[in-house]
């Protein structure tokens, strides 16, 4: 059972989240998951509305189009998809549960404040994309499947830069509600 505030699996029936120690919900169906979260179809989600340049992800596509192109460099793509896999670990392992406590916090403090729900969903949407990114451009094969991978994984990027300038964007406010 995933828990709607950390995004935590739980086992079945448990009633308090061994993540976060959220209220579980018991035996009601609910509305459909999508990434690991439960969506409101009462609610509108942020999307994001700009592609977000990433020197990495430019250079791994550059490293892709040689490979497409020339067929040399499959070694330089194995060791620059390594390094965003061991980035996005640490990102899932670290970062996430930490940005997962914070919105807690906020969410507790501010039950009716949508930012904490919107930059979940942003960062849970991510990290599915980004993940599924990389897992799809390990076993690509031909052109149209290394586009569509990077497609997939450029979509998660944008949707953690979208999460990480709302986070921002609420730190200057409580910075200047502060001030």
């Amino acid at each position: 059972m995933l828990c709607v505030r950390c995004g935590a699996e739980n086992p079945a029936g448990s009633k308090y989240c061994g993540g976060c120690q959220a209220l579980l919900p018991q035996g009601v169906p609910g509305p459909p998951q999508v990434g690991g979260l439960e969506i409101s179809e009462d609610r509108t989600y942020v999307l994001p509305q700009e592609r977000f340049l990433s020197r990495h992800l430019n250079e791994l596509y550059d490293l892709l189009a040689e490979l497409l192109e020339t067929g040399e460099g499959e070694e330089e793509v194995r060791r620059h998809l390594a390094m965003l896999r061991a980035a996005y670990d640490n990102f899932t392992q670290r970062a996430v549960p930490n940005l997962f406590e914070m919105l807690l916090h906020e969410e507790q403090a501010q039950p009716d404040n949508e930012f904490p729900g919107q930059v979940r969903y942003l960062v849970n949407t991510g990290v599915d994309l980004f993940g599924r990114g990389l897992d799809g451009l390990d076993d690509a094969r031909s052109p149209e499947a290394v586009e569509a991978a990077f497609e997939i994984l450029q979509q998660g990027n944008d949707n953690l830069c979208q999460s990480f300038l709302m986070v921002e964007q609420r730190k200057a406010e409580l910075d200047e509600s502060l001030s």
